[in-house]
């Protein structure tokens, strides 16, 4: 069963940039949908009033998930994106 993971940012306002995963990441989800663990994802889901910024990811199933979620560049990853988002006044919010 497919398992639906969104990570979404709330800007304060638009003058604010959204934090974007690094090349590593980007370079291992593309290595997780050519060997099936990931069915997609997308990262630059935008609202339209450009304040929230939505990720989503769909994984083959809950393995796969926990899986990446453990990776070092998955860790690394979200600890980037926590620090920057705390600097930035960004709210995160984690639905699956």
């Amino acid at each position: 069963m497919s398992i639906i993971n969104k990570v979404i940012q709330t800007r304060p306002n638009i003058a604010v940039g959204f934090f974007t995963p690094g090349a590593e990441v980007i370079a291992r989800l593309d290595e997780l949908v050519a060997s099936e663990v990931i069915e997609s994802y997308n990262l630059n889901e935008e609202s339209a009033d450009g304040l929230k910024k939505t990720m989503t990811f769909t994984f083959k199933d809950s393995t796969g998930l926990e899986s990446f979620l453990n990776e070092d560049v998955s860790i690394q990853s979200r600890e980037d994106r926590k620090a920057y988002c705390g600097l930035n006044n960004i709210i995160l919010e984690t639905v699956e």
